[in-house]
């Protein structure tokens, strides 16, 4: 749930300018509870339970300028981030409580008991109770219930509070009667994605257990990534109804979130003994980076009776890559294995979008007239993937490591949105009333995070090979006569996994008042 506020006041100061003062402020509750099971034994459970309540907030001031046909927006923004969840181990950033049976130690100490029986909770018999288990309210939970008490005793501290400037400015001015050329820059902050910033991903129900073990953490410090943009370009009426618009544009996202893995554990023999406490857990840092450049045309009728609609081109090229790490080790005597070259993707994305908008006319009158219904078709070409291969026998990169870069590609995006609306008029005001259709014919959208990639990419996409055969969401091929979605639900996800593909077909109706 979100609970947003905003406002903004304006003022003419001179002739010239004119200042525009405002801001916002935007208050997150989340919720995430994903627990899941082996289906052929019922072990292996994962488990990953959080509730964050994170906020923004955000002023900025802006100066419209206007000299004889000169438009010039001259603005800054601040804003502020913050998680609002703990940053557990703060002190520790290899905790050996993430080890298998690690946090048992914790729980002994604290007087939290470690069995079901302990808890209260009657114990499964069989693999299909224990699936059965999983799907029960978190109230009789053992997993839920032991970690809730054992959160509140693990070290920690609250998550630091993000601050970011963000100036902007544009410009545009007329060339002749029917040109404008414009030129655009601006910096913007976003907050990173609640994937990256929440939870304990535990592996195996037990958590407090021998058997229990944290394998994914999230990060609640993540700097807010920052993206830049310039643009330049002209727009020129060919007719008295149609419009045609030019841009050229490049641009950055940086302080990207992305994944890496973090080992603890130190060898017992610094020249090369078996290090039998080793352990291994997923964490997240800012050391992605996307580049892209593009031109982007579109043509456009705004104006019209009955018809109106555009047709938009853009083609862009876009570098993906990070400066971070793979895998980073506790151990001095490994060598951290750092992110090669193989690892910056260049990727063409041309994408097309139309709309198309029939309209009646107000003079038709209150029951004929202000009707609107409007159709969007979007093409996106599917971007790419890289996937880490890391295993022994591989040829090694350019730092020495055993670390193979796989490129996969998405299959392509096709979606269809519609709306239907009826404005009616009431003296010198209106209210319009409208339906939406977001995905029209429920286009599936894969996603890629609730599986496990290394399976997915090793047994789905290659089939147990070194090549993509495949491309990541594609569900139209079949392996060993069995569908690969059928596969998928089966191997990898529960059947009532509502988060294996997003974006499904939704409605939307509202009203909209104009005084």
């Amino acid at each position: 749930m979100t609970s947003r506020a905003r406002g903004s006041v304006f003022g003419q100061i001179t002739a010239n300018h004119g200042i525009t003062l405002g801001g916002d402020v935007a208050l997150n509750e989340l919720h995430r509870d994903t627990r899941s099971a082996d289906r052929a034994t019922g072990e292996n459970a994962w488990f990953n339970e959080f509730t964050s309540e994170p906020w923004r907030i955000g002023i900025y001031l802006q100066d419209n300028i206007e000299y004889d046909g000169l438009i010039a927006d001259v603005g800054i923004r601040v804003d502020g981030f913050n998680a609002n969840w703990p940053v557990y181990f703060p002190e520790d950033e290899y905790p050996e409580a993430f080890a298998r049976g690690g946090m048992r130690a914790i729980s002994e100490q604290h007087g939290i008991p470690v069995d079901m029986a302990a808890l209260g909770i009657v114990s499964p018999n069989s693999s299909p109770e224990l699936l059965r288990y999983i799907d029960a309210p978190l109230s009789t939970d053992p997993g839920w219930i032991h970690s809730e008490r054992l959160l509140a005793v693990l070290p920690s501290e609250k998550a630091q509070t993000h601050w970011r400037v963000s100036p902007r400015f544009g410009v545009s001015h007329p060339a002749g009667d029917r040109a404008r050329v414009f030129f655009n820059y601006g910096r913007m902050h976003s907050a990173p994605a609640a994937g990256y910033r929440y939870g304990f991903l535990a592996k195996r129900q037990r958590i407090g257990g021998f058997e229990g073990e944290i394998v994914g953490v999230g990060n609640p410090n993540l700097e807010p990534p920052r993206t830049t943009l310039y643009e330049v370009g002209a727009d020129y009426r060919v007719l008295s109804q149609v419009a045609f618009r030019v841009r050229f544009y490049s641009g950055s996202e940086t302080k990207e979130p992305t994944s890496y893995i973090k080992v603890g554990g130190v060898q017992s023999v610094m020249t090369g003994g078996v290090n039998t406490s080793e352990f291994r857990f997923a964490s997240v840092s800012n050391d992605g980076y996307r580049l892209f450049r593009g031109i982007e045309a579109s043509i456009e009728k705004p104006l019209g009776s009955f018809i109106t609609g555009s047709v938009n081109i853009d083609l862009r090229e876009v570098t993906i890559g990070h400066t971070g790490v793979l895998e980073d080790y506790e151990d001095p005597s490994r060598s951290d294995v750092a992110a090669d070259v193989a690892d910056v993707c260049t990727d063409f994305r041309p994408t097309v979008q139309g709309l198309l908008m029939l309209s009646t006319p107000t003079v038709w009158g209150s029951l004929l007239g202000g009707w609107e219904l409007s159709a969007t078709q979007i093409y996106r070409r599917g971007n790419t993937e890289v996937y880490h291969r890391a295993a022994d026998g591989l040829a090694s990169n350019s730092n020495g490591n055993t670390v193979q870069s796989i490129v996969f590609r998405w299959v392509d995006t096709w979606r269809t949105n519609a709306r239907a609306s009826k404005t009616i008029r009431i003296g010198e005001g209106s209210f319009t009333i409208y339906g939406d259709v977001r995905n029209v014919f429920n286009v599936k959208t894969f996603n890629l995070a609730a599986v496990d990639r290394v399976t997915y990419f090793e047994d789905i996409l290659m089939e147990g090979g070194d090549v993509p055969l495949h491309r990541i969401g594609d569900t139209s091929y079949s392996i060993d006569g069995e569908n690969v979605d059928d596969i998928v639900k089966r191997r990898l996800v529960r059947e009532n996994d509502w988060l294996l593909y997003l974006y499904p077909r939704s409605f939307q109706f509202g009203v909209r008042v104009n005084l």
